[in-house]
């Protein structure tokens, strides 16, 4: 009875006991691959919120916007490095790979959760920046700072918009004041027609536009800023997952090698 049952406490483990980690392994490896496309997003979200907004940067009196966009593709890139590490880590099962990635998965998330901060949280205060702010940027550089007069022309033809609140925010521009403006009201980009040169010299509803760029620059930025605060908390979701099915398989291949 003894030998018998010494024999038993030391039968090799069931197939249930010894698939487990590879199957954990498997898991690990398919969210990898998951994690490695939403790094892509990460990484494209962040360079399309600077290149679709280059433009309108230098309008923005504060870094907030494009520190979101540039956390992003850090992160987006981290992803694409590190990605490499949990796929051989997961298939190899070396528990050493597996911890290194575990932390640089953990670095990515928090930059993840920060960049989704900074974007709705820039979302909520926006309004007030650009309401004290672009005024004075539209009113005091135009015609005398280079990208922020490109910026500006781009805004107005790009929104169908004039000036900041109202096309008339340009008769106390420096622009009119200092008598750039020659004949012109308002900027040739304000026409609906920009021909032909010196178009902006008649304010009639029927040549120029005549709402202002405020509320809409205002709604574009918004709706850039709710998405790259949606990705972010979307592949921070992913990476929680990562985390979780990683400690997991850490703990089962720790186990399995304390029991051979």
């Amino acid at each position: 009875m003894v030998v018998a049952s010494k024999k038993r406490a030391g039968k090799p483990k069931t197939r249930r006991e010894t698939c487990t980690a590879g199957f954990l392994a498997f898991l690990v490896f398919l969210l990898n691959i998951i994690f490695w496309v939403a790094g892509a997003a990460v990484l494209g979200i962040g360079i399309w919120s600077l290149v679709h907004e280059d433009y309108y940067l230098v309008l923005l009196t504060t870094s907030t916007y494009s520190a979101a966009s540039y956390i992003l593709i850090i992160a987006g890139a981290l992803i694409f490095i590190i990605g490499f590490l949990g796929c051989c880590g997961a298939l190899m099962e070396h528990t050493l790979m597996l911890k290194c990635y575990l932390a640089f998965v953990m670095l990515v998330f928090l930059l993840e959760v920060i960049a989704g901060l900074i974007a709705l949280i820039y979302k909520d205060t926006i309004s007030d920046e650009l309401y004290t702010d672009f005024s004075k940027v539209l009113k005091r550089s135009y015609a005398y700072d280079g990208k922020a007069t490109e910026a500006i022309d781009t805004m107005q033809q790009q929104f169908m918009c004039c000036g900041s609140s109202t096309y008339e925010d340009w008769y106390e521009s420096r622009w009119s004041t200092d008598g750039l403006a020659g004949n012109n009201s308002v900027p040739d980009s304000c026409c609906k027609t920009m021909w032909p040169e010196g178009c902006g010299e008649r304010v009639h509803f029927s040549n120029i536009y005549r709402r202002g760029c405020l509320f809409l620059f205002e709604e574009a930025l918004n709706e850039h800023l709710i998405v790259v605060g949606t990705v972010a908390f979307a592949v921070a979701t992913v990476q929680i997952l990562v985390i979780l099915f990683t400690c997991c398989l850490v703990k089962k291949i720790r186990d399995e090698e304390s029991n051979i």
